[in-house]
């Protein structure tokens, strides 16, 4: 898993708790005793002691920090209460080793789990966070407080991307904008669909694990696709994003991005979708009358 595909993964987890947070209510978020914090800039080394024996190494992907324990992601599921110890690196580079037990563990996609670490003694989440004076903690952020302005749109959308943490958190992302979302994981599964449906845009990453996004782009547009087409990349794909261009992309979405940025673009080729319908339109309005006027005046007459 890389660093993009890491951060789209936590961000998918972060939606899931949100939602499940509204879900349990104010009542049952405020039972929790001290406030968490967001804690993703490395991996951090674990070490289970199994409950039914033989000790494991782990380098796992952390999520949340409080004072009182640790969320983090984990290839595989571990049974509560084990024992585990972990080493966290203070902003001040000095590395700490804690001591905890496994207070929770969910299923997030594929092999990928959330765990819940409770530390045995208590830490002070500003020697491991930068926390300003005017931050709030994960339970203070309110869906009104992350809103943005959804748009309307009822178009059909085609979404080639071979990651399903992608593809799931696409989907959150697109509640209640009206579009209708169609994805596939591989340029043959995209070219079925694109056959059965006139869809109205596309997006595509340019990376479809072992597949060239931009191969799929260009046949797209040589079987007639007219639409427009965006294209998904990480930070380090400047080449081949210039590619992309090339190929007949509208516009270019760098991973990570923001609900705004996205929201932003739907917009965009919302707009250049109907500028390509009416174009078609005008196009085929011509041609029938082109044909029409081609025909013979005695062949008009023929029969009487």
């Amino acid at each position: 898993m890389n660093d993009a595909e890491r951060r789209t993964l936590l961000d998918l987890v972060d939606i899931d708790g949100a939602e499940a947070g509204t879900a349990r209510g104010k009542d049952q978020r405020d039972k929790r005793k001290e406030p968490r914090w967001t804690y993703r800039d490395r991996p951090i080394a674990i070490v289970v002691e199994h409950p039914a024996g033989g000790i494991s190494r782990y380098l796992a992907t952390p999520r949340n920090i409080s004072a009182g324990g640790l969320a983090f992601l984990h290839g595989g599921f571990l049974h509560k209460a084990s024992k585990c110890r972990v080493e966290l690196v203070r902003l001040d580079g000095k590395a700490i080793r804690l001591v905890g037990q496994v207070a929770a563990c969910r299923h997030v996609e594929g092999l990928v789990h959330e765990v819940g670490l409770k530390f045995e003694q208590v830490i002070d989440p500003s020697h491991f966070v930068r926390i300003q004076s005017d931050d709030s903690p994960l339970e203070a952020i309110s869906a009104d407080h992350m809103s943005v302005e959804v748009p309307h749109l009822n178009d059909d959308l085609l979404y080639v991307d071979h990651s399903s943490a992608e593809q799931k958190f696409l989907t959150h992302q697109l509640k209640s904008t009206g579009i209708n979302l169609s994805s596939a994981t591989t340029p043959n599964e995209a070219k079925r669909l694109v056959k059965a449906k006139p869809f109205d845009m596309i997006v595509c990453d340019l990376n479809l694990n072992g597949y060239d996004g931009l191969d799929l782009i260009k046949s797209l547009r040589e079987h007639g696709f007219n639409g427009p087409i965006a294209a998904s990349a990480n930070e380090a794909d400047t080449l081949r994003v210039a590619g992309a261009r090339k190929a007949g992309i509208s516009h270019v979405l760098i991973k990570p991005y923001s609900t705004e940025r996205l929201m932003s673009l739907l917009v965009t080729l919302h707009g250049e979708s109907e500028v390509a319908k009416r174009a078609a339109a005008s196009k085929n309005t011509s041609e029938t009358a082109v044909a029409a006027a081609a025909v013979p005046v005695e062949a008009s007459h023929h029969g009487e």
